[in-house]
C-alpha cells in the first residue's frame, strides 16, 4: 500500500476511457479521489456486481496523509460475513470528517471478466435505491417459484418428460439469478467461500444444460432426426463440461464457455425450432418466441459485461427479465401442450369406443354379432325378470344375391 501511495499519476496510474473491466491473475489497484465541501460525511463506495473474487479497501486518506477509515477485505473467496454492510453487492462505507480532498485505495483481483466501474453514494440514497432492486428481485423470484411449483404439479399429473425438464430449467434459472444477485451467498451458503465463488459458473452451466434437455423434450428432436437432435445433445454436453470445469477451479474458462454457449447454443436451438415449426409443429412457434426473448436479453448482458455497450441497467435487470419472460412463454406453450394432450386423449377414447362397438356388432346391419349376443345375454341374465329372444329367418334370400348381386342383397338387409 505504501508503494502504491507513493507512485505518481504519470508513472503507473491510468484513467480508464470507458467502463472499468479488470480480470486475470494479476491484482489491480484503484485510486479514487474525492473532494467534499460539506460535512455530510456518511458515504459508501459501491461496485455494480456481486462477483469480485478478492477486494481490499484502504482509506480514505486525507490530504495530510491521515487515514480516516478502518479498511476492509471481502470477496467471493471469503465468508459472506466479511462484507462491511452485509449487502449482496460489494460496498465499502467510509467517513469524511471535514471538507477537503480525500483518496481511497482499492486492491482488486478478479478472474471473471465484468464491468466493475465504482460509484460513490450518500449512504441514505444508496439504501433507498437498493429497495427498488429488492422489490424487483422479489417479483422475479415470485414468478419463477410460482411457475416451478405449478409445473411440478402438472409433471406429477401428466407424467410428461417435458414438464420435468421445464421444472429443472426453472429451478436452475432461479438459482442462476439468485447467484448473480448475491442471494445464494447471503442465504444458502454464507459460510462456504467455495460455493460462493463457484456458483457463478456452475449454476449458469446447469441452466444451459437443462434448457437443452427441455428443448429436446418439447421439440421432440429425438423423433425429428439426428440433424436436430445432435446439436441439442452437444449443447447439453458442453454445458455439463463447463460446470465440471468451473467446479475444478477454472472459473474464467467456464465463464467463457457459458457466455459462448449462451449465444451460439441458443441461436442454434432457435434455428432448429424454426426448422421444426416450418415442418408443421405449431408448438415450436411458442418455443421460438421464448428463445428469441431470452436471446435478446443475453446479447444485451454479454455486450455490457464485455464492455461493448454501456448500459448498467441492462446488466442489473436484463437477464432476470429475459429468464422470467422465457419461463412465462414456456408455461403458455406447455398449456397449449396440455390442450394437445387432451385432444389426443379424446381421439383415442373415441377410437377405442368405435373399436369396441365394431367388435360387438355386425358391420353391415349394426346388430349384435355372435360375440355381442353372448355379451348382451350375460348382462340380461344378471338382471331380474323374464327376457325373450326374437329370431328373424329370411327365406329365399339367396336368389336376391344370385340375381341382383351382393350389393343389392346388402341394401335389402
Amino acid at each position: 500500500l505504501e508503494d502504491i501511495r507513493q507512485s505518481t499519476p504519470g508513472q503507473s496510474w491510468q484513467v480508464p476511457p470507458g467502463p472499468l473491466r479488470l480480470h486475470g491473475p494479476s491484482a489491480w489497484w484503484l485510486r479514487i479521489q474525492m473532494t467534499t465541501g460539506t460535512r455530510d460525511d456518511q458515504w459508501v463506495l459501491t461496485f455494480p456486481t456481486t462477483a469480485i473474487r478478492d477486494i481490499a479497501f484502504h482509506g480514505p486518506f486525507a490530504s495530510d496523509g491521515l487515514n480516516w477509515g478502518s479498511g476492509a477485505q471481502t470477496g467471493l473467496i471469503r465468508p459472506y460475513a466479511s462484507r462491511p454492510l452485509g449487502m449482496e453487492r460489494i460496498t465499502y462505507p467510509f467517513h469524511l470528517p471535514f471538507a477537503g480532498d480525500y483518496t481511497l485505495y482499492v486492491r482488486v483481483q478478479n478472474t471473471i471478466a465484468q464491468n466493475i466501474t465504482p460509484a460513490i453514494w450518500e449512504i441514505g440514497d444508496y439504501v433507498k435505491n437498493r429497495q427498488h432492486k429488492k422489490l424487483f428481485d422479489g417479483v422475479i423470484y415470485g414468478v419463477l417459484l410460482a411457475l416451478l411449483i405449478y409445473n411440478l404439479t402438472l409433471a406429477g399429473v401428466f407424467r410428461d418428460a417435458a414438464y420435468l425438464h421445464y421444472v429443472l430449467t426453472c429451478l436452475t434459472a432461479l438459482l442462476t439469478i439468485a447467484t448473480f444477485n448475491g442471494h445464494t451467498a447471503h442465504y444458502l451458503w454464507p459460510g462456504s467461500p467455495w460455493w460462493i465463488e463457484h456458483s457463478y459458473v456452475i449454476w449458469p452451466a446447469l441452466w444451459l444444460a437443462s434448457s437443452a434437455g427441455f428443448a429436446r423434450a418439447f421439440l421432440s428432436t429425438r423423433v425429428v432426426g439426428r440433424a436436430a437432435d445432435g446439436p441439442v445433445l452437444a449443447m447439453a454436453g458442453v454445458a455439463l463440461a463447463s460446470a465440471a470445469i468451473g467446479a475444478a477451479g477454472h472459473t474464467a474458462l467456464s465463464q467463457q464457455l457459458n457466455e459462448t454457449l449462451a449465444l451460439v447454443g441458443i441461436a442454434g436451438i432457435t434455428a432448429i425450432g424454426l426448422w421444426i415449426w416450418r415442418r408443421g409443429q405449431p408448438s415450436a412457434g411458442w418455443y421460438l418466441l421464448a428463445k428469441l426473448t431470452l436471446f435478446a436479453s443475453v446479447i444485451g448482458v454479454v455486450a455490457v459485461a464485455r464492455g461493448w455497450w454501456h448500459a448498467p441497467v441492462v446488466l442489473s435487470y436484463g437477464l432476470q427479465i429475459g429468464m422470467a419472460a422465457e419461463m412465462v412463454v414456456f408455461a403458455i406453450a406447455l398449456s397449449a401442450r396440455i390442450r394437445a394432450i387432451q385432444r389426443e386423449k379424446t381421439v383415442l377414447s373415441l377410437r377405442a369406443a368405435h373399436l369396441a362397438r365394431a367388435a360387438m356388432t355386425d358391420a353391415l346391419t349394426g346388430l349384435a354379432n355372435r360375440r355381442g349376443l353372448a355379451d348382451g345375454t350375460q348382462r340380461l341374465l344378471a338382471q331380474p325378470g323374464r327376457h325373450a329372444v326374437l329370431l328373424f329367418d329370411l327365406d329365399c334370400f339367396k336368389p336376391i344375391n344370385d340375381r341382383h348381386g351382393h350389393e343389392v342383397g346388402d341394401q335389402v338387409l
